[in-house]
């Protein structure tokens, strides 16, 4: 069975959830990554889900590739937040798509 991660995690933006339509602003996607590792509400991180627009629904076009993915796995080696965040990076649904 598949997780949808819209039932998961809600199609609003809060706290502890931000959604991006692209990955092509990687200074936004360190930024998101900052915030939700500065965990402010207490939640224990948060996610960060990019193919889904601020309200909440899925855009069409994301990469999902092996290589797509892999891009986003030395971001936390770009910065300087310490301890640096852990992040889980995968292929998902999100209301189905």
């Amino acid at each position: 069975m598949t997780i949808d991660l819209a039932e998961l995690l809600g199609t609003q933006e809060h706290a502890c959830l931000e959604f991006k339509r692209q990955a092509t602003d990687r200074n936004a996607i360190r930024e998101a990554i900052c915030a939700l590792a500065n965990d402010l509400a207490d939640c224990g991180g948060g996610d960060l889900i990019i193919g889904v627009a601020k309200d909440g629904t899925p855009v069409e076009g994301v990469d999902v590739s092996d290589a797509a993915l892999l891009t986003f796995t030395s971001i936390p080696d770009e910065g300087r937040i310490l301890p640096k965040p852990s992040l889980v990076i995968e292929a998902a649904v999100f209301q189905g798509r």
